[in-house]
């Protein structure tokens, strides 16, 4: 096994020598096992969240599209397609380059969450109004910054076509996003009459 990943297991073969007494090709050899176990559960569990989040993406198809839907989301269909864009991703190294675009996604995410608890407390009324527009004025810097990050992305860094496809759909989720939250910010209806028990100290 070579690479960096023959390193990380001599280097921890030796490690368990050194430590334990233990020879460095018994540990090289538990190492490569622990390796290939957590890289094959990581692969797994992988799979089936990208699975629950393709079918997540057809659900307003599910009430109207009945036949096409459940195609769609058939369980077989739904992890072969995100397995194949994996594969492909691994296959031309775009991983390298689709890594920092993860990173974005993830800051996003961050963004999305405050902005959303922000404006739920804002409608519940449980907290100053000064303090919850202050989280949302930095949330919303976040969000800024992260979209720009992803804007200088798209044009900047040198990547595949399916790798610009990632980094357009995060782009396109996040105005989304920033819409649904400008008409939720515009709805004044309190939400204290349907939630009063979250209203309690």
């Amino acid at each position: 096994m070579g690479g960096p990943l023959g390193i990380f297991t001599e280097s921890y073969g030796r490690l368990f020598e050194q430590a334990f007494g233990i020879s460095a090709q018994a540990g090289t050899i538990f190492s490569s096992l622990w390796v290939s176990a957590f890289t094959l559960t990581s692969m797994d569990t992988g799979n089936r969240v990208l699975r629950f989040a393709w079918e997540e993406v057809w659900d307003p198809l599910k009430s109207r599209g009945g036949r096409l839907y459940r195609a769609i989301t058939n369980r077989w269909l739904a992890s072969a397609i995100p397995s194949a864009l994996s594969v492909a991703l691994a296959w031309g190294k775009a991983y390298n380059v689709l890594w920092p675009a993860f990173g974005g996604a993830n800051q996003m995410l961050a963004a999305a969450t405050l902005l959303t608890v922000a404006l739920w407390v804002l409608q519940l009324g449980s907290a100053p109004k000064g303090h919850v527009k202050f989280i949302i004025a930095c949330a919303g810097a976040l969000w800024f910054t992260v979209f720009a990050g992803l804007w200088w992305f798209l044009f900047a860094v040198p990547s595949s076509l399916l790798v610009r496809g990632f980094v357009v759909l995060e782009i396109l989720l996040a105005l989304i996003f920033l819409y649904d939250f400008y008409r939720s910010l515009q709805n004044t209806s309190s939400l204290k009459a349907k939630y009063p028990e979250t209203i309690k100290p």
